[in-house]
């Protein structure tokens, strides 16, 4: 599959997004989510998703409603 996902965002062979990954830091997010401008940018997104009450598989569009 050849279109690029959400964002540009690498698809892989079953044609799903790539997920963001937990250990990713926010001020890394912040340009194609603004919403993480709201938060340090040495926080990672798994403590991000830790301090909001979400599960640690939680999506990036969940954490963006929860900081909105």
């Amino acid at each position: 599959m050849n279109e690029p996902g959400i964002d540009n965002r690498h698809r892989d062979e079953n044609g799903r997004i790539d997920r963001k990954r937990n250990d990713t830091l926010a001020k890394n997010l912040r340009d194609d989510y603004s919403e993480f401008n709201k938060v340090r940018g040495n926080m990672k997104l798994g403590n991000v998703k830790k301090d909001l009450g979400l599960p640690p598989n939680a999506s990036i569009r969940d954490v963006q409603k929860r900081l909105g």
